[in-house]
């Protein structure tokens, strides 16, 4: 049987990690933004007929290609932060009254996830990379001091440069590490618990 300090030292050491991908190519960028806008007019609009493509479809195809050319494609990769450092950072950002979203989730969704990229340990472990070439970079973060009026802030540049989606997308995989895959496990660890106990 597996002690609890063995179970706390596996949890220490792991790290889930999800990866996105996000183009830097300001061309295939405003591209994929028209494709989208696109996308979204036509809304859940489909072809009934078997074997044929909707509209929908061949735009789904035209952005999926967008990212199979490797033209300014870049991998970002998140990693589940402390979960008292999460919890830190929900307390911190509190809901904006104007925003159903924060409303939904009881704080400010956008500031925890922008807080959560730029987090790094006192380790100097970073849980937000780039990966190139196989390897992860870190990208700079520097605090704004009284020596230093132009920190460096390359995640800060990045997110700048980025789509809404792109954005989204990012702020949706850290908020499922660090929230939502952890309560569905648990849900469902409860819901096979109850289950074995009935049997």
């Amino acid at each position: 049987m597996v002690t609890f300090q063995e179970r706390l030292a596996a949890r220490k050491n792991a790290r889930p990690f999800k990866d996105v991908q996000v183009l830097l190519d300001d061309h295939l960028q405003g591209e994929r933004e028209r494709l989208e806008a696109e996308l979204a007019k036509l809304g859940n609009v489909s072809d009934k007929r078997l074997a044929s493509k909707s509209p929908a479809d061949e735009i789904q195809e035209q952005i999926d290609a967008l990212y199979k050319d490797d033209n300014g494609l870049i991998t970002l990769r998140f990693r589940r932060i402390p979960g008292n450092v999460w919890a830190r950072l929900t307390s911190r950002n509190p809901a904006r009254l104007d925003s159903p979203v924060d409303r939904q989730y009881g704080y400010n969704i956008d500031g925890v996830c922008e807080a959560a990229v730029r987090y790094v340990d006192a380790d100097g472990a970073a849980y937000a990379c780039v990966i190139d070439n196989g390897e992860e970079i870190t990208l700079k973060v520097e605090e704004k001091t009284i020596h230093n009026q132009k920190p460096v802030d390359e995640w800060g540049d990045l997110l700048a440069g980025l789509t809404g989606t792109e954005v989204q997308d990012i702020r949706d995989a850290v908020w499922e590490l660090n929230e939502y895959s952890t309560q569905k496990r648990i849900a469902e660890l409860v819901k096979a618990s109850g289950a074995a106990t009935r049997s």
